[in-house]
């Protein structure tokens, strides 16, 4: 009895978070799956895989660490224990005990402690990593569940009130190191138009000139069919020429499909394997994060461009995420926060560059700041007054 009171208070321990409420729709995901699209397996992973990396290092984890996404609002959990925690990724309005938190950057959550995230201010997905990951059996390779064959994550199903996940990190108070993004890193906004970056092809040849125009000129809006599979959009028709129907060849993350109705279908995690409709363009892969958190009525134009463009963006974007890897424990420098109608803000100066504290207590020597708070759709400049405080 003493050894099974033992494992009971063991596996106690491991127990991480509650859910409360699920949300729309909340799964464990990880980078993806690869190796085994050749059997029929899909990918599936994080749809904004930046988000997702970035919520990772914040909590000192490895970039694949498994993470939950949830989609648009509702999810609502509990902390079983104390933890660090992260949200990146769309601002769901999260708070902890009724309290507004920040994102993009590291929380200590103590046992008992409520985080909600109540409705989408800007963007469709957030992802919460929490440091130790959490402990799911791994599938071929990944942790990421794939719903529609229900399999991996846990029990192959999207998050329900009353699960409980582990993971087998203590915290230690000593030891934590608040991590954020550096100083002059802004957060993704993400708004309602976006403009999305695509190289045409592979099957380019398979619309006419004039169906060539129309996918390069005309404005599309984000269907609410739209989901992990892919993202339907309408607007004008593109025009085949010839069949709409070709061979079923692969498909990858952001082909763009068109179909015999000539609307576009931009392929996304959950996709399947092959397709017969011919895929008039890709997205590229630092564009995906966009589409990922765009919201039905949204809308969406195509920029074509070359290779060579496209290679130089994915550098730069990997970059960032390693500048951010390096610089995200540096402390000397925090953002300048306030709150408006309990919404987070951070600060930016008339050179669109952050205010941090260090340069409003250290380095500027006024006691009045000029600032501009930038939301989705408009700005907001005023002064700020700086109080110096002593011990």
């Amino acid at each position: 009895m003493d050894h099974l009171n033992q494992l009971l208070k063991k596996s106690m321990k491991n127990n991480l978070i509650e859910i409360i409420n699920p949300g729309v729709l909340s799964t464990i995901q990880d980078l993806g799956r690869f190796g085994y699209q050749k059997y029929g397996v899909p990918v599936s992973g994080a749809m904004d895989q930046f988000a997702y990396r970035v919520g990772n290092i914040l909590v000192n984890n490895d970039q694949n660490s498994p993470s939950i996404e949830t989609t648009v609002f509702g999810l609502k959990l509990k902390f079983l224990k104390d933890t660090v925690f992260s949200l990146t990724g769309a601002n769901l309005s999260p708070t902890i005990n009724q309290k507004p938190v920040p994102m993009w950057q590291s929380i200590i959550a103590n046992q008992n402690d409520t985080l909600e995230l109540q409705s989408p201010f800007d963007g469709c997905r957030s992802y919460i990593s929490f440091e130790g990951g959490i402990s799911v059996p791994e599938t071929l390779g990944s942790k990421s569940t794939y719903i529609n064959s229900n399999f991996a994550g846990l029990n192959g199903r999207s998050l329900i009130t009353g699960d409980i996940l582990t993971n087998h990190k203590t915290f230690e108070p000593s030891k934590y190191v608040q991590r954020r993004l550096p100083p002059k890193i802004l957060p993704p906004t993400y708004g309602h138009d976006h403009q999305i970056r695509v190289i045409l092809g592979p099957q380019q040849r398979s619309f006419t000139a004039q169906g060539i125009e129309t996918f390069q000129n005309s404005e599309y809006i984000v269907s609410d069919q739209s989901n992990r599979i892919g993202y339907r959009l309408e607007g004008k028709n593109i025009e085949h020429f010839g069949s709409p129907d070709i061979l079923s060849d692969g498909t990858m993350m952001g082909s763009i499909q068109i179909p015999g109705n000539g609307n576009p279908i931009i392929l996304m995690s959950d996709r399947g394997v092959t397709g017969g409709y011919p895929k008039i363009a890709t997205i590229i892969s630092s564009d995906i994060s966009k589409i990922a958190q765009a919201l039905p009525g949204d809308k969406i134009k195509f920029l074509v461009i070359s290779n060579r463009e496209a290679e130089s963006i994915l550098i730069e974007t990997e970059n960032l995420i390693q500048n951010i890897y390096e610089n995200s424990s540096n402390s000397l420098n925090e953002r300048l926060n306030i709150l408006i109608n309990d919404i987070s803000f951070e600060v930016i100066d008339e050179e669109n560059e952050l205010i941090t504290t260090k340069e409003s207590f250290e380095t500027i020597d006024i006691e009045m700041i000029a600032a501009r708070v930038k939301t989705t759709h408009d700005e907001h400049d005023f002064n700020i007054e700086i109080r110096r405080h002593s011990e």
